[in-house]
């Protein structure tokens, strides 16, 4: 059975074998659940928005032997396919597949009388999403059909608006991210030396994503050498911490990934050894740590840490992952160019020969 995740791990909407005893009355109020309510006002996935809002359009229908279809598109030109039916896991009969494309085709509701009634009408986007769903009322006659497609109308505008508000927080997110990696390397670039730039940048990314800690390490002969620490002018009394965060960077270097813990993905085929026992010694902490890379090459790594109670998110991990590709270059040209004229010299020649 497929099912949505609302927050907290609760399912977001009622399966077939939850229907009341005595027949399924859609007049239930066990359809119009806060649950389903929950899943179409915050679930993460279209696939999930879009099957809570269909039980809450059936529901509100109020029709016994309902069945429903709801087409989707994310792209002109592509074919409209099925994202959510009723009910769940049932499949779609070809007379309301065929009923809704039209509609979408036509961009107008529509109403066939095909074994009882068939309602169809447009989802109606100003964007290159679009779909349309359909509806089989197998005892309704025409007059039902119309006070349906009303419904429906009323329906559809309100998951045209969900919808809206997705993109538009998927947009605002997506420029967050752009402007926080932005800003770092704005900062970074300005600052001439290696040593203080790699410390500004640590000092703002803990306090651009709320870390107790952010520490930068530059790979040397097979180890990581912890460069600079947040928050943390001299740390050469702090010898075993030191030490935790090499291993735990040498750990995401080794395996070129990034890696967490406790794990994002339990099923991630990883080992976080050193950060366990970095996670440890801070009571806890969430640690994740991202490599850095140049010219295909892993020259050290970021790691940062969160306490206990405020765990990494994916779109957090995924800002991470970019200030670790963006950074590793800047820094590591700003490492050679801080080097003695008689190192630059000597590497030089070493190359020549």
């Amino acid at each position: 059975m497929t099912t949505g995740e609302a927050p907290g791990g609760e399912r977001g909407w009622i399966s077939p074998a939850e229907e009341p005893a005595g027949g399924g009355d859609f007049g239930d109020p066990l359809f119009l659940d806060a649950r389903t309510w929950n899943a179409f006002h915050h679930a993460a996935s279209l696939v999930d928005v879009a099957q809570a809002w269909l039980v809450l359009q059936c529901a509100l229908i109020e029709e016994h032997n309902l069945s429903a279809v709801l087409l989707m598109t994310s792209a002109r030109g592509q074919p409209l396919l099925p994202v959510a039916v009723w009910p769940i896991d049932a499949p779609a009969a070809s007379a309301l597949l065929k009923t809704a494309e039209a509609a979408s085709r036509e961009a107008r509701g529509l109403l066939s009388t095909a074994g009882g009634i068939i309602v169809a009408h447009p989802l109606i986007l100003d964007m290159p999403m679009r779909g349309a769903v359909a509806l089989h009322l197998p005892a309704a006659d025409g007059p039902r059909g119309l006070a349906v497609m009303r419904q429906l109308q009323w329906g559809l505008g309100l998951l045209a608006d969900r919808l809206r508000a997705r993109d538009q927080a998927a947009y605002e997110m997506g420029v967050g991210r752009s402007t926080i990696v932005l800003d770092v390397l704005a900062l970074v670039l300005q600052t001439e030396r290696a040593k203080a730039a790699a410390s500004a940048a640590v000092t703002e990314l803990a306090s651009r994503l709320a870390c107790d800690r952010v520490s930068i390490g530059n790979r040397r002969r097979n180890r990581t050498i912890v460069g600079v620490i947040s928050h943390t002018a001299n740390f050469g009394q702090q010898m075993s911490l030191v030490r935790l965060l090499g291993a735990a960077m040498d750990e995401a270097v080794d395996q070129r990934a990034v890696i967490a813990f406790p794990p994002l993905d339990a099923d991630e085929p990883l080992a976080t050894r050193d950060h366990s026992e970095l996670s440890m010694a801070l009571s806890g902490a969430h640690v994740l740590s991202v490599p850095m890379l140049l010219h295909g090459e892993f020259h050290g790594a970021i790691t940062f840490e969160r306490p206990a109670d405020r765990p990494f998110l994916q779109p957090e991990v995924e800002v991470m992952a970019a200030l670790g590709a963006a950074l590793g270059p800047v820094l590591e040209e700003k490492r050679l160019n801080d080097r003695w004229l008689v190192t630059k010299i000597a590497v030089a020649f070493q190359r020549g020969f």
